[in-house]
């Protein structure tokens, strides 16, 4: 059961922070098409895509280690989450 805890918190913090990045940057092109180039800042989306990108290194390294082998399911790559 923490085996599966720690796999769901994992693919849940990337989802969190995949869509927070999306927000961020989001925000920084509105900035920008409303008061031009130099308006608001991509650090927020950068943070949250590193944050990211962790989350799914955790996610993958416990399916392909733990789930796949013990119920025979296919593997995932990072690029693919």
């Amino acid at each position: 059961k923490r085996t599966s805890f720690l796999v769901l918190g994992a693919i849940a913090a990337a989802l969190t922070a995949s869509y927070n990045a999306d927000v961020a940057y989001l925000e920084w092109a509105q900035a920008v098409q409303t008061y031009g180039c130099g308006s608001g800042s991509e650090a927020g989306g950068v943070e949250y895509s590193r944050q990211a990108g962790l989350a799914k290194d955790a996610f993958s390294a416990r399916w392909n280690s733990v789930i796949a082998p013990a119920f025979g399911v296919a593997t995932v790559a990072r690029e693919s989450l």
